[in-house]
C-alpha cells in the first residue's frame, strides 16, 4: 500500500476525484496525503488599448487561487482523519509537470495521483496533457483518475481552461 500519495490540484474537478482516491487509500493505508498545488506563470494578453500587463497582479490571483484550492483540499484530508502536508509552488520557468515530479521527489511520494480530462485528438494537441508528461517524467506509479463528465473542447480554448 501507498503511504505518502501527493495529490496534484488544478482547480478542476477531476483533481478533486484524484482526491477523493487518495483519501480511500492514506485511511486504508494509514497514510500521508501531499497535497500540492502549481502556480503556472503565463503571460496572458495584455490590456489592448495601453500594452499593459501587470505580472504581479495576475501571479498573486493566480497564487490566492491555488492557496484557497489547497486550503479546502486540506480540510477535506483532516475531515477524513487523513495526515495532510501541503504545498503551492510557483512555476517560474519550468513546466508544471516537471514541477509536479520534483516536488513528488522531494515530498518522497511513493504515489503520484492527478485528474486528466480525457482529451482525444485536436484536443489534446491543443490543450496538451500534463498527466501524459508526469507519467512519461516520474519515477513513482501515477494514478490518472479520468472525469467522466463530458468536455467541451471548444468551450474550454475559449475560457482557457
Amino acid at each position: 500500500m501507498y503511504k505518502r500519495i501527493l495529490v496534484a490540484l488544478d482547480n478542476s474537478r477531476a483533481a478533486r476525484l484524484a482526491l477523493d482516491e487518495a483519501l480511500k487509500m492514506a485511511r486504508a493505508a494509514d497514510g500521508t496525503v501531499l497535497v500540492v498545488a502549481v502556480v503556472e506563470h503565463v503571460i496572458p494578453i495584455g490590456d489592448v488599448q495601453t500594452g499593459f500587463y501587470d505580472d504581479q497582479a495576475f501571479g498573486a490571483v493566480a497564487h490566492e487561487a491555488a492557496e484557497a484550492e489547497v486550503k479546502r483540499a486540506k480540510e477535506r484530508c483532516t475531515a477524513d482523519n487523513v495526515l495532510v502536508m501541503s504545498r503551492v509552488i510557483d512555476s517560474y520557468g519550468q513546466s508544471v509537470p516537471h514541477v509536479i515530479v520534483d516536488a513528488a521527489a522531494e515530498l518522497e511520494a511513493e504515489l503520484i495521483a492527478m485528474g486528466t480530462h480525457g482529451h482525444r485528438g485536436a484536443g489534446r494537441v491543443l490543450l496538451g496533457s500534463v498527466a501524459e508528461s508526469v507519467l512519461r517524467l516520474s519515477n513513482v506509479p501515477v494514478l490518472a483518475v479520468r472525469d467522466a463528465t463530458p468536455y467541451d473542447t471548444d468551450e474550454a480554448l475559449a475560457s482557457g481552461s
